[in-house]
């Protein structure tokens, strides 16, 4: 497994799993999160638009993000606005639980985070640096 290929996997999925709730939901804003927050705001709770089935994906939307399976296949991330325009945040261990179960395999949370640094010193990948401490927590442009 390829790391670079795993993240460009990594967003395809989410990004697949975002098409499927604008066409299915007919959301129309670019940043799906805050859409679904307004939805379920404005429906007082009587649509628990958080979480659900659409299309085969099992979705919850949580805190500052979502966790995403379809078909066995894991997929939890934040987004984030570190950057110029919306991105997704992981970790290692995030970034593991998608590799595992998308390429069926046992990956290393320490050396995918060690990979995940190397890609940030590279441009790749950002990484989350806020008032001068570097966290190990990574950013992935959506459209790249």
């Amino acid at each position: 497994m390829e790391i670079k290929q795993s993240i460009i996997d990594f967003r395809k999925f989410i990004l697949d799993f975002e098409d499927t709730l604008r066409k299915e939901l007919g959301l129309v804003e670019e940043d799906v999160y805050q859409e679904i927050h307004k939805l379920f705001s404005k429906s007082k709770g009587s649509i628990n638009y958080k979480r659900g089935k659409i299309k085969g994906y099992y979705y919850q939307y949580h805190g500052a993000g979502c966790f995403v399976e379809k078909d066995g296949v894991k997929c939890d991330f934040n987004y984030s606005r570190f950057i110029e325009d919306l991105t997704y945040q992981i970790t290692a261990m995030k970034l593991k639980d998608f590799v595992d179960s998308y390429y069926h395999l046992v990956s290393d949370e320490k050396e995918l985070n060690d990979q995940l640094v190397a890609l940030a010193k590279e441009g790749f990948v950002g990484q989350v640096i806020e008032d001068g401490r570097v966290y190990n927590s990574f950013l992935i442009k959506r459209y790249k």
